[in-house]
């Protein structure tokens, strides 16, 4: 498990302190709206850099 976070920490984006941001709600990810920005806000949930930015992602 450690090994696959070290892996989502390559890819996620820190959205603290206004950093970084996750991609914009008009993006789209494999045709879907949303979905890039949703990818962005997961995997910042899933290595505690979330910030003020919420999702229904649960690590």
């Amino acid at each position: 498990m450690k090994e696959n976070l070290e892996k989502v920490k390559l890819l996620a984006r820190d959205l603290r302190n206004g950093k970084e941001f996750p991609r914009s709600p008009r993006e789209t990810l494999g045709g879907y709206v949303l979905a890039a920005r949703a990818v962005d806000k997961c995997r910042a949930v899933l290595v505690g850099w979330q910030g003020e930015y919420h999702s229904n992602c649960r690590g």
